[in-house]
């Protein structure tokens, strides 16, 4: 701001400064054009981000969600002090007693004991594979009285 000081009559004093204020000034056209594309890149700029964002946002919200399973998962391991993992182990079928056990291999600890279903309980023999579909024949097809194709049964099979 400047100041300059005149002197007037009768000892009138008159003081004059200048100074900037914000005030509204109507553009030119040229200078609204400019003001139009600086509007539309703050626009299309606005936009980016935002999508940046919400794909970053999704991304941080999966890695949170995988580092809070995972927080999940020690916490269950600390308070109980143990954790699952593979064990080597071996099954024995017991055809004398009925029962099928399985043990850890580096404890000996029986973990599963349970008598054999009667599937189980026939032993293996040595040197024989043991059958597809149990042995029986792949149902085949027959034709009907109305000539429409349907599956044998195992019985009608073996009368074909």
């Amino acid at each position: 701001m400047s100041k300059s000081k005149a002197n007037g009559k009768a000892g009138n004093i008159v003081e004059v400064t200048k100074s900037d204020r914000l005030l509204e000034v109507k553009l030119t056209d040229k200078e609204l054009a400019k003001k139009h594309r600086a509007l539309l890149q703050n626009v299309i700029e606005s936009q980016r981000i935002e999508d940046v964002l919400r794909q970053e946002a999704a991304e941080a919200r999966s890695d949170l969600k995988e580092l809070k399973k995972a927080r999940r998962d020690l916490v269950t391991v600390c308070h109980k002090g143990k954790e699952t993992r593979s064990v080597k182990c071996r099954t024995v079928r017991d055809y004398r007693l009925g029962e099928l056990r399985t043990y850890r291999l580096d404890t000996d600890e029986v973990i599963e004991k349970r008598a054999l279903s009667a599937g189980e309980r026939q032993p293996k023999l040595p040197g024989v594979e043991a059958k597809p579909n149990g042995g029986r024949k792949p149902a085949r097809k027959k034709k009907s009285n109305n000539g429409a194709t349907e599956m044998a049964t195992a019985p009608e099979q073996e009368a074909l």
